[in-house]
């Protein structure tokens, strides 16, 4: 357990001009016209940042099969690639927070979305899975970096708006995903894997862009770091116990989600063969199922951004648990049902497990925030990387249990794990949640 911030003496007015006078502050900002409208050109560039970041994120699972079949990998070994990714993802992002908040930068956040975009940018050379291993490294890596970055700043310049702050950044994220589930199968299909080399251009222009965006904010405020200082003992462990909770939540839904990835991968093999009535793939086959897949992965993010903006807007903080507990309810049944639906159906049903096990995401990752408001980066840290770690055995969870129980054993295996998270949240003290509404 972390122990309270010390007091820290009020800082010095900046000069008039400096970087430090003119850094945003939350959404209090006085000034007039002028300063709210650089505030929001700033919020802009962070979200488009977030849609270039996981639209890169996006760029190995729709093409999965295809890069089994070109350098002969197994469907394991596939799993695998997914599951280093995951793993690479979560375990730098308390890494990076930890720094972020040491030396109060934000500029591991561009760095990594730069990262991301050169390694995947080389995806069409590879020729062994080791190569390929490598650059998923790389590429998630960076994703990870930006993220607890991105998630900081973002519930930052938003103010006592955290929620939806968080809320509109996650669901740039989820358009971001959707582009990349769409968009990277179409590019294979008409241009081959080396046109992926293009993605270097978002990602330098982006990485500009987002450090003109956040890299004159400040890191934490004084203020912050009172209120951390004026906390009893008692309240400081009743506020990491539910940033455990929600921890806790997270694991279970990001292993879901990572999960279904997988699963969708391996039902659109099957139906593609099925319609194909083959039982071997050819490349053509699987570039056909490699567009089948991203449809799919396409629509779960759409469900994925839609229950994430719906949850962060129309919930009032202090209520947060309504949806951290109820998302399950909708998610636990549309994945049980997915492996007996026909496509077009499927489609819906993808898009309701996107709003099953994604809602409550941006609403953990702003509740952490509040409830550890002199440690913004580490508690976006936990509520992201800190889960992805564990959810990197989502992917080899996925492909056990088909090995198991068959595809639709399998759904309903991943469907009881939501199920659980939901029941673990439901632990979370409403009092306290109402009680540092306010923050």
């Amino acid at each position: 357990m972390l122990p309270p911030a010390t007091l820290t003496p009020p800082a010095p007015p900046a000069p008039p001009g400096s970087a430090a006078a003119t850094a945003v502050q939350p959404a209090s900002m006085p000034g007039g016209a002028a300063p709210i409208a650089h505030m929001t050109s700033r919020l802009g560039m962070l979200v488009v940042a977030h849609i270039i970041v996981d639209c890169l994120s996006m760029t190995v699972v729709p093409l999965l099969t295809v890069l089994e079949g070109r350098i002969t990998i197994s469907q394991p070994q596939g799993a695998l690639l997914l599951a280093v990714g995951s793993l690479c993802s979560g375990l730098i992002q308390p890494v990076i927070a930890a720094v972020s908040d040491r030396y109060n930068t934000r500029l591991f956040g561009p760095l990594g979305l730069l990262a991301a975009a050169l390694a995947l940018s080389l995806l069409g050379f590879v020729n062994t899975y080791s190569q390929l291993l490598v650059l998923q490294a790389i590429a998630t890596a960076g994703i990870g970096a930006f993220h607890p970055v991105g998630a900081s700043a973002m519930g930052q310049l938003s103010g006592r708006r955290r929620s939806v702050g968080v809320a509109v950044f996650f669901t740039g994220g989820m358009v971001g995903s959707t582009l990349g589930s769409l968009l990277v199968p179409a590019m294979n299909e008409a241009w081959g894997l080396r046109s992926l080399v293009w993605f270097i251009v978002p990602g330098v222009f982006g990485a500009l862009a987002l450090w003109m965006a956040i890299g004159s904010i400040p890191h934490r405020h004084v203020e912050a770091d009172r209120r951390a200082a004026a906390l009893s003992r008692h309240e400081v462990r009743r506020r990491w116990w539910s940033v455990g909770i929600l921890y806790v939540g997270n694991i279970l839904r990001f292993t879901v989600n990572q999960a279904l990835v997988v699963l969708v991968v391996r039902w659109a093999e099957a139906a593609t063969l099925a319609a194909a009535g083959s039982a071997t793939f050819t490349t053509a086959l699987r570039e056909s199922s490699s567009i089948l897949n991203g449809r799919m992965q396409a629509a779960m993010a759409v469900g994925m951004g839609v229950g994430g903006l719906l949850g962060g807007t129309l919930v009032r903080p202090g209520r947060e648990k309504r949806v951290l507990v109820g998302s399950a309810i909708i998610g636990v049944p549309a994945i049980v049902l997915f492996p007996l639906a026909t496509p077009w159906l499927a489609v819906a049903l993808a898009m309701l497990a996107g709003v099953g096990f994604a809602s409550a995401t941006p609403l953990s990752i702003a509740v952490a925030q509040r409830l550890l408001p002199h440690r913004t980066s580490l508690a976006s840290s936990l509520m992201m990387g800190g889960a992805w770690v564990f959810a990197a055995s989502g992917p080899l969870l996925a492909q056990g249990f088909i090995a198991g129980l068959g595809l639709g054993g399998a759904f309903v295996a991943i469907a009881f794990m939501l199920a659980v998270s939901g029941a673990v949240t439901f632990l979370l003290s409403t009092q306290l949640l109402l009680d540092t509404a306010v923050e």
